[in-house]
Formats: structure tokens, sequence, C-alpha cells
């Protein structure tokens, strides 16, 4: 039998002399995806799949052009969060982090400096390399290849944080000490223990600033995650019929999601049957689906740390009654109003003011208000039936914040969702043949210099298309579905 150590070196010297045949330089393998180990998925100079070390040095220049002399920015990682027992979560890396850093290992940190001379560099500190975790979690960066690959000024055993930092409070002299909270306690705990009585002020704002334009690289990446989404909700609408239950339609989901490049679902799946869509952010999905209801979902995959975020809404027959196209075409229609109003220099408030105005006359044409427009949207009597915002900012989180700098006016390079919606319950004032009937219809917009740009347009939202994408499909894909035993019963 082989030592742990021996199958390694084993490893080592096969990856050297295929890269030998290959012609390719031989380079060490690190704790995450690269280019001359993961050709299939990265070009030469990429950090991360897509996004290129200049990208990175780009941000962090901008990150030193908003810090004043004298500071220090202070950027935590996300540590293994535990599923059960000992039993781990598969890592996603802090989005703000690895924004800077591109840094995929858990429980990471990294320090920004500007000294008072407007000197700028940062730090990197992760786990050094252990052969035992190494035997169970696979290989590690650790210092000699982080500092070369991630392009730090230094790389730093995770352990010497506290140390470190002392050292260098004392040698540089800094005023301004910034930390995002909440993002792995540990880290911040022993961040502050080692700068004592220094406060510690939150750089919240500078990162939304940072990350509220997005870079082309970054577009470039949403525009990938969209194309997976899309292939995802297609084969979604194709497996659904009655008598299926909601989950199954969440594993057709995720199943293509990753067998079309990407990492995962970018959060639990709203996958809601008939009246379930009432509750907004269901995600029990463990129903059967019925003749004659609709169903709505609210999923998007994720890849490289790029979410998408849409929602659609079909019938689970494959053909809109005419109570529910009635009520499609009223959502469908304001998103379209929505869509087109959205440009640089609108504001949330704007665009907000006229989702609410839209759905109120959208439910006094279905009869389920009635009397004046205004007396009802002053009233807020839509918002029993249109109670969310008509979207939200979108980037490497699902949810993001607008900074306070744009003071809520939308920017050319901003993401924002645009997510009108009608939820329609079993209630005496709702026309009886439109009760239970939910709609929303969610796309995911890129402001652009001449107006917008919506990167998940090829995902169908038009009834003829969703009923043709529903009756359609090639015989491999109905061979492939029919292997699946949609068995409701006990």
């Amino acid at each position: 039998s082989y030592s742990f150590c021996t199958l390694l070196t084993l490893k080592k010297e096969m990856f050297r002399r295929v890269s030998k045949c290959l012609n390719l330089s031989v380079k060490e393998l690190i704790g995450q995806p690269t280019a001359w180990s993961h050709p299939h998925l990265m070009n030469e100079g990429e950090v991360t799949i897509g996004v290129h070390n200049q990208e990175f040095e780009r941000r962090r220049s901008v990150l030193f052009g908003a810090m004043q002399p004298g500071s220090m920015l202070i950027a935590n990682g996300y540590a293994t969060r535990i599923m059960s027992h000992d039993i781990p979560w598969r890592f996603r890396q802090e989005s703000g982090f690895w924004f800077l850093t591109g840094c995929l290992e858990p429980n990471a940190c990294a320090i920004f400096e500007k000294d008072t001379d407007g000197k700028a560099s940062w730090s990197l500190f992760i786990q050094k390399k252990d052969p035992v975790k190494e035997l169970w979690d696979g290989v590690q960066t650790g210092q000699e290849l982080g500092k070369d690959f991630f392009k730090p000024q230094a790389c730093y055993d995770r352990t010497k944080l506290p140390e470190v930092l002392k050292q260098k409070m004392i040698d540089g002299n800094f005023s301004t000490v910034k930390m995002l909270s909440n993002i792995n306690t540990e880290s911040e705990k022993e961040v502050r223990s080692a700068l004592g009585n220094i406060t510690i002020t939150d750089p919240q704002q500078i990162f939304l600033a940072l990350r509220a334009i997005k870079g082309n690289s970054q577009v470039q990446m949403h525009r990938r995650s969209a194309e997976i989404t899309r292939k995802m909700f297609i084969a979604a609408m194709q497996s659904t019929k009655p008598g299926v239950l909601e989950s199954n339609i969440e594993s057709v989901m995720n199943f293509v999601t990753q067998i079309s490049g990407g990492d995962w679902l970018a959060y639990p799946p709203v996958v809601a049957g008939g009246s379930n869509g009432l509750s907004l952010h269901y995600v029990a999905n463990n129903l059967p689906l019925k003749d004659g209801e609709l169903l709505l979902v609210d999923a998007g995959a994720e890849i490289a740390n790029h979410p998408t975020d849409v929602t659609r809404t079909w019938p689970v027959n494959g053909r809109f009654s005419p109570a529910q196209r009635k009520v499609y075409s009223v959502v469908l229609s304001i998103q379209r109003q929505l869509i087109a109003e959205l440009k640089k220099g609108k504001t949330i408030t704007e665009m907000q003011r006229l989702s609410e105005l839209l759905a109120t006359e959208g439910l006094l044409q279905l009869g389920v208000l009635s009397g004046s427009s205004d007396k009802n949207r002053f009233g807020g009597k839509h918002q029993k039936y249109y109670p969310h915002a008509f979207g939200h900012p979108l980037g490497l989180d699902i949810h993001e914040t607008f900074p306070q700098f744009c003071k809520g006016t939308f920017s050319p390079g901003m993401m924002h969702t645009i997510e009108p919606g009608l939820y329609l319950p079993h209630s005496p004032e709702v026309p009886e043949e439109l009760r239970g009937i939910c709609v929303r219809i969610e796309d995911n917009m890129l402001i652009t210099e001449d107006g917008n740009e919506n990167l998940t347009s090829s995902i169908p939202t038009e009834i003829d298309e969703i009923e043709h994408v529903m009756a359609t499909s090639s015989d491999k894909s109905r061979e492939f579905l029919n292997q699946f035993s949609f068995d409701t019963s006990p």
C-alpha cells in the first residue's frame, strides 16, 4: 500500500509528465481552479473563471483611490459553514472579499493599506499547507504559491493575522481602520482583540460604491449565467405536467445548471404550484402540481460567484386558461412598461411609483379593485395584491444595495431586476375565476448609456412562446425526461 505522501508525489509526477507531453509549463496545483489545472474552465491569466488578474488589480486600484492616506481596510472571507455536526456545506466565498482578491479559500483575510505618504499595498492571509488537511480536503495554496498567484505584496499564514496586524499598526501610523462586520465572527474577534482600543469603522458604503458599476468581465459572466438559466427554465417548462412534484422541477433545474457548466442554483428556488405562489418566498417545494393551475418559479443559476435571478410563470398542463391569460397579460404589460422606463437618470422612487400605478390600473382592469386609480393607490389597496418592490439591485449577491452616493439614481453599468407580480387570494373581493392565480415575471436588466439591456430576455415570457416550448421538445429530450418516475404515492 502507498502512503499519502507517496500518492501525492505520484500525482504530481503524473501531472508533470502530462504537462511535458502537452508542451505546457509545469506549475503547482493550488487550492482553487487555475488555467493550468482546469484548462477546460479557465484561460491563461484568469484568477477565477472569466476574471483576469488585471481586473482584480483594477478593482484594488479603485479601492486604494477611495482610501485616505494613513488608512487601513480589513476584508474577511467566509469561514466554512457546517450543515450537520462535522459535515460542511459546499463553500462559497464572501462576495466583497472575492471581488477584491479572487481567493476562494475559506477563512482567508486581506489587509489593504495606504500609508501616510499615499503608498498602497495589500496583504493576504491564508491557511498554511497541511498534508493531513490536504489528505481530507484537497490541495491547499499556501503562502509561497498564494503570493505568486494572487499577487499581494505579502502572503502570510492565517494564524499570524493578530501578530502581523499589531506590527502594522506600530509601523504604519494608521489613523483610520475599517472592517466589514458580520462576515466572519471569529476573524473579527481576532482583529478587534489585536487592535485593542482602536476605533474600527464600517466601510460598507465603499464596498457598495465599488460594486455598483459592473465592469465588462462581470457583465460577461452574468451573461454566461443567464444563458445557463435559460437552458434551466426551458428544461423546467418541458418537464412540467400534472402530478409532477414541485421538487422534481427543482431537481431538473439543478441538474441542467450543473451539466451546463454552472456551479449550483444561485439560491433556494421558489417552485410554487397554484396558490402556493401567494407566499412570495415559498421554498418547501414538496407538493404535486395540479391540472389547471399555474406554476410560479423563481430561480437562477450561478457560475463562479455570478448569479442570475429570474421568475417565470407557466401553466401546469401547457395551456393558459382564459382567466390565467387575462392576469398574465396584465403582469406582462406592467413589466414591459417598466422596462421601457428603466434608464440612466431614473430613480428607484420613480420606478416604484410607476409600478404601483400600473399594478393598480391592472387590478381595476381585472375587476379586483373598483373606483378611481388614485384613490386605490393612495389608499394602499393595491398592496394586498402587489406587496413588494418592482425589483432590486443585482450583482455578485442576489440582493444588493444601492450606495448612498448615487441617491437612488440609476447609472450605466448598474444591474437591477424588474419583477412585477399579482397575487390573487381566495377572497370574496376577487372575481371567482381569478382566485388563487399568482403571476410574477422577473428579468435581469443592465443599465446602458442609451437605455438598458435585458440579460435574460431569451427566457420565454410571451404566452404563445411558453405554450410552444411546453408542447415541443426534441426526441432526445423527451426520451431523457421519460426516464424519470414522478410517482407521488406515499
